[in-house]
């Protein structure tokens, strides 16, 4: 496969055939839930695969997901927050170096590490990531169940999706066959939108 379909395919919740699936056939005109990713990887312009993978991160990941979550919970508790990583001078910076003192293997931030190693100590800039994922899938299986099916039984679900496949999915994801969060809490959030700004009736 080509490098950067790959690597679309690494980021995506749903691949684009899991996309179409959940559509319903009447939904109309479908844009490929890559031509995003696809346009902004076209303005790229590293020098190597791994270079333009940065900048597109920097283009799409980082303002599209990254910073938004920041900026909605630092809102959420009247805290005005700032990012100095994000400071023009130390992305220029940043960008300027070789890729290999960027990502050595699956290690990255090489440099920030080591101009950190001194105050914080390799044992803890070498542990483990840890992530701050929701149990989204346990929701979806409990208190969230109800809201859920309520979003599959929905007028939108009913217009652009396939409550059917819906169901499946849902039966699917209960008897924890298969986790299928992502296209569950899409539906829900789906429905939920609609029920305050949509138009489907």
């Amino acid at each position: 496969m080509e490098p950067a379909e790959a690597y679309y395919r690494s980021v995506s919740a749903l691949l684009p055939d899991e996309v179409a699936r959940l559509l319903a056939p009447r939904a109309g005109e479908r844009r490929h839930p890559f031509t995003g990713l696809r346009e902004a990887w076209a303005r790229t312009r590293g020098p190597d695969h791994t270079s333009r993978v940065l900048e597109l991160d920097l283009h799409t990941y980082l303002p599209g997901d990254i910073l938004v979550k920041v900026d909605r919970c630092s809102m959420q508790s009247s805290l005005e927050l700032r990012s100095p990583l994000l400071d023009p001078r130390i992305l220029s910076f940043a960008a300027g170096l070789p890729t290999d003192w960027k990502v050595d293997g699956r290690r990255g931030k090489k440099v920030l590490k080591a101009a950190f190693e001194p105050w914080l100590g390799r044992e803890l800039l070498e542990r483990p990531k840890r992530g701050f994922s929701v149990p989204l899938a346990a929701w979806l299986r409990g208190p969230l169940r109800a809201a859920r099916d309520e979003a599959i039984a929905g007028d939108f679900a009913a217009a652009f999706l396939d409550p059917a496949e819906l169901r499946r999915q849902a039966a699917e994801h209960d008897a924890g066959r298969r986790d299928r969060a992502e296209a569950l809490w899409a539906a829900l959030m789906l429905d939920r939108w609609n029920r305050r700004w949509g138009r489907v009736a």
